[in-house]
């Protein structure tokens, strides 16, 4: 089998403008005195810098600027769910930068950002841009993970009482009412690979485009978004002690071994069920069942430092 990796480029970034796309309304005080500091620290780095909270202006702005090759990169300032509004609104060829204020902030810390803004200010400065693998649902593109079962139950009901005030602690709850409540429906994923589909029952099921997961849980410790492949974990049962033997193996690292966990490669995914049972996507409540999941290879534009880019088998030369 080739290398996925090979005749990969790592590219320069062009042009002087950056935008932030942010979310006024995902947090106050301290995460607005960041941002405002990555503003000025990138002005004071002779950059043209410009906010925008609109996913449809983020789309336009940036779509423009790209064009007559002044727009140097787009910053999403916020978690995970900032990451996935920006990619959802930019078209794929836009180089993007991560500026982690969220809760869990896995993208980021897969390529390395940091919420500090002389960091940014150097990333911007001597940073490539690379091309990611992400996925689609249910035509929604996510950059992280889907998952299907209890996870999404919780995150339903967190993100329902969702406050400005959210810490992994707010899951908490939430995760007692679903213990209590949580349909335990038998779903039917169906995976293609290589051109051969098949069909697996389970009561819990994660898609992963990276290996990290919330709280440092590795469902799919082999995810590599550079494959053009998804990772599949599907646990058979939802037992409360069934849950908390699987959490263990995978915090263990042992659940690949076992005989009701299942472990798959695919280019494509369905989760079925004949009950209602809802999903997520990247940590925020994507909807219901059913869902189709096809991964898009080189999708993510990404814009790392020349060290990480070499590390992940980017060449070590830039693309003319």
């Amino acid at each position: 089998m080739s290398d996925p990796t090979a005749n990969r480029h790592a590219q320069p970034l062009r042009g002087d403008v950056i935008l932030v796309a942010y979310n006024p309304t995902a947090g106050k005080g301290d995460r607005q005195a960041k941002i405002d500091a990555l503003v000025q620290q990138l002005r004071g780095a002779s950059f043209t810098v410009e906010l925008c909270s609109e996913p449809q202006r983020l789309q336009e702005l940036a779509t423009t600027l790209f064009a007559k090759g002044s727009l140097r990169g787009v910053i999403a300032a916020g978690g995970d769910g900032t990451v996935a509004m920006a990619v959802n609104a930019l078209p794929h060829d836009i180089p993007l930068a991560l500026f982690p204020l969220g809760t869990e902030n896995l993208l980021a810390r897969y390529v390395g950002h940091t919420c500090n803004s002389e960091f940014m200010a150097t990333l911007f400065r001597e940073g490539r841009s690379v091309a990611l693998d992400a996925a689609s649902a249910n035509g929604r593109i996510f950059c992280l993970m889907a998952g299907c079962g209890f996870d999404a139950e919780v995150v339903r009901l967190t993100h329902a009482v969702r406050s400005s005030g959210f810490t992994r602690w707010s899951y908490l709850k939430p995760i007692l009412m679903a213990i209590r409540a949580y349909s335990r429906a038998e779903m039917l994923v169906t995976v293609e690979h290589n051109g051969r589909s098949e069909s697996l029952a389970c009561r819990w099921a994660f898609i992963s485009n990276i290996p990290r997961y919330a709280a440092g849980l590795r469902f799919n410790p082999q995810a590599n978004a550079q494959d053009g492949l998804l990772d599949v974990c599907l646990f058979q049962h939802c037992t409360v002690l069934a849950g908390l033997r699987y959490f263990a193996g995978v915090w263990l690292g042992w659940h690949a071994r076992w005989s009701d966990v299942t472990l798959r490669q695919a280019t494509a995914i369905r989760i079925e069920s004949s009950a209602t049972l809802p999903y997520q996507l990247d940590g925020d409540p994507g909807g219901e069942l059913p869902l189709e999941i096809r991964c898009l290879p080189e999708r993510l534009n990404l814009i790392v430092m020349p060290a990480w880019a070499q590390k992940h088998g980017f060449l070590g030369r830039d693309s003319s």
